[in-house]
C-alpha cells in the first residue's frame, strides 16, 4: 500500500510540473507576440530612379576612366620613348661648342670710371643715389653704370657732369634740413674731392692700367721739373792782340832799351 502511495504521489508531481512548464511556455510565446505587435515594421523603399539608367551610367563612367587612363600611360610612354631617343641622340652627336664669353672687355677708360663710381657708391651706404629723382634729367649711379658699360665717357670730364647732376637734382627737388639734402651736400664735397687735379694725378700712378690712358683725357698735364743750369766756373779767356810796337810804347822808358821790337830766332841757339 504504501508503494502505490509514493507512486501515485510521484505521479501528481510530475503532472503539476508538466502543467507549470507548458503555462511557462505559453507566456513566453505572449510576450514575444506582445514585443513583435509593439515594434513598429520597416517601411520598404522604393527606387524613384530606374536602376538600368543608373547602372548604364556607371559603365559608361567605368569605360571612360579607363580611356583616360590608358591616355595616360600611352603618353607616359611616349615621353619615356621620346628622352631615350634624346640621350641617344646625345650619346652619338658631339658635344656642342663652348658659347663665347658675355664678360665684358672695358678700356683703361672705362676701369678708371668705374673705379671712381664704386669709390662714389662706397660712401652712399644708404643708396639715396641709387633712383633717379627728376624726370627732365634723370641720373643716379645706376644711369652712370650703364654709360661706363657703353663707354659713353671720352673723357673724365663728361663724367664729372653726371656725378655733379645727381648732386644738383638732390639739392633742387629736396628742400633744406631733410636728409637727402643734407646727403648731396656730403656728396658733393666728395665728387669735388674725387674729381680735384691731385687726387686724379695720384690715381693715374697708383691705377696700373692708367699708364695707357692720355693725360688729356683725365684733364692732366705733365709736370716737369726745370732744372737750373749750372754756373759757368769758367774764367773769362784773355784776348791777346798786342803787337810788339804797342808794348814797346806802353812799356817803362827804362827796360825799352832792353827790350827788341824783333822776335829772336831760337834756332841759331845751340
Amino acid at each position: 500500500m504504501e508503494t502505490e502511495d509514493s507512486d501515485s504521489e510521484q505521479a501528481s508531481t510530475a503532472d503539476d510540473q508538466e502543467e507549470n512548464g507548458s503555462g511557462d511556455d505559453i507566456k513566453k510565446e505572449e510576450e514575444q507576440e506582445e514585443k513583435i505587435k509593439k515594434t513598429p515594421r520597416k517601411k520598404r523603399r522604393f527606387r524613384l530612379t530606374d536602376s538600368i539608367a543608373k547602372s548604364k551610367r556607371r559603365a559608361e563612367r567605368r569605360a571612360q576612366l579607363a580611356a583616360e587612363r590608358k591616355e595616360r600611360e600611352e603618353s607616359k610612354q611616349q615621353q619615356e620613348d621620346e628622352v631615350n631617343d634624346e640621350v641617344k641622340e646625345h650619346s652619338l652627336t658631339p658635344p656642342p661648342l663652348p658659347k663665347a664669353s658675355t664678360v665684358l672687355t672695358y678700356s683703361p677708360m672705362q676701369l678708371f670710371c668705374d673705379s671712381l663710381l664704386r669709390k662714389m657708391k662706397a660712401k652712399d651706404p644708404d643708396e639715396y643715389f641709387a633712383f633717379p629723382v627728376t624726370q627732365q634729367e634723370p641720373m643716379d649711379f645706376a644711369t652712370i653704370r650703364q654709360k661706363i658699360d657703353r663707354d659713353d665717357y671720352p673723357d673724365i670730364t663728361t663724367f664729372k657732369k653726371d656725378a655733379e647732376l645727381i648732386v644738383h637734382n638732390a639739392m633742387d627737388y629736396n628742400s633744406p634740413g631733410t636728409v637727402y639734402y643734407i646727403a648731396a651736400q656730403k656728396m658733393d664735397l666728395i665728387v669735388q674731392f674725387y674729381f680735384s687735379e691731385p687726387y686724379l694725378r695720384y690715381l693715374f700712378h697708383t691705377l696700373p692700367f692708367s699708364k695707357e690712358i692720355p693725360l688729356e683725357k683725365l684733364g692732366l698735364t705733365l709736370k716737369t721739373k726745370a732744372r737750373p743750369l749750372p754756373k759757368a766756373d769758367y774764367k773769362t779767356a784773355v784776348v791777346d792782340d798786342a803787337t810788339p810796337s804797342t808794348v814797346l810804347e806802353a812799356v817803362d822808358p827804362s827796360l825799352k832799351q832792353k827790350l827788341s821790337s824783333r822776335i829772336p830766332d831760337l834756332r841759331i841757339f845751340p
